[in-house]
């Protein structure tokens, strides 16, 4: 199947698109705005399976969320460093695959932190804010979603900070494979013309690798 075939799901004001982690969704021509408190769903074992180092126990946030409605696409795409990229509709954020570690003279690089063994099951780890937070794609959460959800209904699984969804197409139905249509940021547009991000499918799980649109601030933590 031609990906560009494709028609995501574009109801990103419906309350049902978010998880019961969610609260406070209000949408406009503008903007779509929600709460959370940062814990993603009992069920998710939180530092469970890292390997690494990290003595950072998550605590409870206070997540206010604002995603611009009305991306600004730039010729020259930003590539994200450490640090968020984005937000998960369970209201966790989604961070750059990179650790905080020194930049590697001969890739340009800095660390990858699935690579590095510092990502629990789920794909995530408390910072050093004890802030919990994915560095790849959300495995738990779009576990948890599911079939219908993910592949069927295409539903986004969360939404860059530059205004644009994440989806996870052919994580459970391989006839939904975008893979190789994908572009330099890891997005395309679908049939109608919305452009959207796919997660990597496979190892090593990546969200995006660079921003189609100008990044905003799109997020406030009164922790």
């Amino acid at each position: 199947m031609n990906g560009r075939s494709h028609e995501i799901n574009t109801d990103f004001c419906n309350p049902d698109l978010f998880t019961e982690e969610v609260f406070d969704v209000k949408c406009s021509n503008r903007a779509i705005e929600f709460k959370s408190q940062g814990f993603p769903s009992p069920n998710h074992t939180m530092m469970t399976g890292i390997t690494a180092t990290n003595q950072q126990i998550p605590q409870i946030h206070n997540y206010q969320f604002h995603i611009t409605r009305t991306p600004k696409i730039t010729k020259i795409k930003e590539v994200p460093d450490s640090g968020a990229i984005g937000v998960a509709v369970n209201g966790i954020p989604l961070f750059d695959p990179a650790t905080q570690g020194p930049v590697n003279l001969s890739t340009g690089k800095r660390p990858n932190s699935y690579k590095q063994g510092e990502l629990d099951h789920c794909g995530g780890h408390a910072g050093r804010g004890d802030d919990y937070h994915y560095h790849i794609a959300p495995v738990c959460l779009i576990e948890d979603l599911g079939l219908q959800n993910i592949d069927v209904l295409k539903k986004p699984i969360g939404f860059s900070m530059d205004g644009f969804p994440i989806l996870a197409l052919g994580w459970f139905d391989q006839s939904n494979n975008v893979e190789n249509d994908l572009d330099e940021c890891r997005g395309m547009t679908d049939s109608k013309g919305q452009y959207f991000y796919n997660v990597k499918t496979t190892s090593d799980y990546d969200i995006l690798s660079c921003f189609h649109a100008q990044p905003q601030k799109f997020a406030k933590d009164s922790y």
